[in-house]
C-alpha cells in the first residue's frame, strides 16, 4: 500500500500529507488513525497539523522536540473554517505604515495635509549647496512603508524638479515599500502643443516636456502619481505620459469651484450668468462649469459662450484676433461673467478678455483657474483691470499682493484620495463611521 520508509506518519480527517523533513513520499493516507513504525528501533515520531498561522500537535512523544521529525500537513475544510473562527482578526494596514514627506516647493500645504491625515512629516533636511546642488537627506525609517512625497513643482521649477526626484530616490533606497509623489502642480503644462504644420506634407511633430518629466518621475521608480486639474477635462495628453505600471490620477476641481460661487457670490446675484472659455481647449471645462451652476441656480439662468482664435499656432495667446461664437454682445450686457482657465500666468489672456466682456456691458467679471503662478506684475495688473475676483486653488503658494486674488484650498481633496490610495477604502477625516469602498 505504501512505499517502504523510516518514518510513516497520522493523517487526520482525510487531508493529504505533502512533505516531510525527512523528504520520503510518503503518498496519500486516507481516514488512518494509528502511527506506525516501520521497526522496533524507529524514533519516536511527533506529528502535527500545520495550520495557517500556527501549529497545532496532536503527541505522544516523550522526547525532546529536536529529535521528532515535523509532518506538514494540508488542514481538513472543517479545521480551516473553525480556526478562522477562534482566530482574532488583526489590522494589517494602519497610519503605522504611512510616511509623509513634504518637499519645499509649497511647504503650507504640506503642513495642512498632514494636519487633516493627522499624521506628523517624516523628518528630512533638504538643503542646497553653494553651486545650487540638492542634498536630501531622509532622518526616519521608511523601510517597508508607503511613502507620500508632497512637492508642488512651481517656480523655481527646474529645482522643485529635482529636488521630487532625487526625495524619490532617497526614500527607494531607504527600502520604502511603495512611493506615491503627490504633484499638486505639474511642472511644463505650458509645453504640450504640438510644432507648426508642415506646408508641404500637412503634417505635426507633437511633443511635451511634460511627457519628459514625467518619464523622469517613471525611472526613478514611482509607483503612483496623485495631481490637481492635471489635464483638461476632455484631453488624455497626460495620461499616456505613464506606462501602465505607473498609476496616474488627477483630483478634478470643478465642484469645488462650483460650490464656491454658489455659497459665496451668487446667491446674492439676481443677474444672468455667462460662462466663458477663454479658448478651444477650455471649452470642455467650461461646459461642466455651467450645467454645475445650473443645478444650482436654473437652467435659464446660465449661458456659455467661447473664444476662439484663427490661428492655430501654439505660444502665447493673440488676444486680439480672438472672436466670441455662441452669444450675441446683447446677452452679455448686464450679466455676471465667470472665465474658467487651466491656469493664470503673466494675466495678459484674462486681462484683454476682461476689457472686451466689459466693453459689451458685462456687469461683474470672475475668473477661476486651477493654478495661479502670478509671475511678474500680473497681480498689479489684475487690480488696475475690470476684473471683480479671481478665484484660484492652493496648489501653489500665494505669492500674490492683490486683493482681488482669493485661495481656495485643495487640502482636504488631496487628503482624501492619498488615504483612499493607502487605506483602499475613502477614508472619512471628518469623524464619520461611515466607509466607502473603492472597488
Amino acid at each position: 500500500m505504501l512505499r517502504a520508509s523510516r518514518y510513516f506518519a497520522v493523517c487526520i480527517g482525510g487531508t493529504s500529507i505533502y512533505s516531510c523533513l525527512n523528504n520520503d513520499n510518503f503518498g496519500n493516507i486516507h481516514n488512518s488513525a494509528y502511527l506506525l513504525q516501520s521497526n522496533s528501533n524507529s524514533k519516536k515520531v511527533t506529528n502535527r497539523l500545520l495550520l495557517p498561522s500556527r501549529f497545532y500537535t496532536f503527541s505522544d512523544a516523550k522526547k525532546p522536540a529536536s529529535d521528532a521529525v515535523i509532518l506538514q500537513t494540508q488542514p481538513s475544510f472543517s479545521a480551516t473554517q473553525n480556526l478562522r473562527k477562534n482566530m482574532p482578526r488583526k489590522k494589517e494596514i494602519t497610519l503605522e505604515s504611512f510616511a509623509l514627506i513634504g518637499g519645499t516647493g509649497h511647504r503650507k500645504l504640506v503642513e495642512e495635509v498632514s494636519s487633516i491625515i493627522g499624521t506628523k512629516i517624516i523628518n528630512s533636511t533638504i538643503n542646497r549647496f553653494a553651486d545650487g546642488e540638492v542634498s536630501i537627506q531622509i532622518h526616519e525609517n521608511v523601510r517597508g512603508k508607503d511613502v507620500y512625497i508632497v512637492q508642488s513643482c512651481g517656480a523655481p521649477v527646474n529645482d522643485n524638479i529635482m529636488e521630487l526626484l532625487l526625495t524619490v530616490s532617497a526614500v527607494r533606497r531607504s527600502g520604502a515599500r511603495r512611493v506615491t509623489a503627490v504633484i499638486p502642480y505639474f511642472a511644463y503644462k505650458h509645453h504640450r502643443r504640438g510644432s507648426p504644420i508642415s506646408t508641404k506634407y500637412q503634417t505635426r511633430f507633437l511633443s511635451s516636456n511634460a511627457m519628459d518629466f514625467a518619464k523622469m518621475l517613471q525611472e526613478m521608480g514611482v509607483d503612483k502619481v496623485i495631481s490637481v486639474d492635471l489635464q483638461r477635462p476632455g484631453q488624455g495628453k497626460e495620461a499616456c505620459f505613464f506606462d501602465n505600471q505607473v498609476t496616474l490620477e488627477t483630483i478634478v476641481t470643478t465642484d469645488y469651484f462650483v460650490d464656491y460661487l454658489v455659497q459665496t457670490i451668487f446667491p446674492e446675484r439676481k443677474h444672468n450668468i455667462v460662462v466663458v472659455a477663454p479658448n478651444a481647449e477650455s471649452v470642455k471645462k467650461s461646459r461642466n462649469f455651467q450645467l454645475g451652476l445650473q443645478k444650482y441656480l436654473g437652467f435659464d439662468r446660465v449661458k456659455l459662450t467661447a473664444f476662439f482664435s484663427p490661428d492655430t499656432s501654439s505660444g502665447p495667446t493673440d488676444t486680439e484676433k480672438l472672436e466670441m461664437l455662441g452669444l450675441s454682445s446683447q446677452q452679455i450686457n448686464g450679466a455676471d461673467v465667470v472665465i474658467v482657465d487651466d491656469m493664470i500666468d503673466t494675466g495678459g489672456t484674462i486681462i484683454s478678455l476682461s476689457k472686451k466682456l466689459k466693453d459689451n456691458g458685462a456687469k461683474n467679471i470672475y475668473v477661476c483657474a486651477s493654478h495661479g503662478l502670478f509671475t511678474a506684475n500680473s497681480s498689479q495688473k489684475i487690480d488696475n483691470s475690470d476684473i471683480t475676483k479671481v478665484i484660484v486653488t492652493n496648489t501653489l503658494p500665494d505669492h500674490s499682493n492683490s486683493d482681488k486674488i482669493v485661495q481656495i484650498s485643495v487640502a482636504q481633496l488631496v487628503a482624501n484620495v492619498m488615504t483612499a490610495e493607502h487605506f483602499r477604502t475613502v477614508y472619512s477625516t471628518n469623524n464619520s463611521n461611515e466607509e466607502f469602498s473603492l472597488e
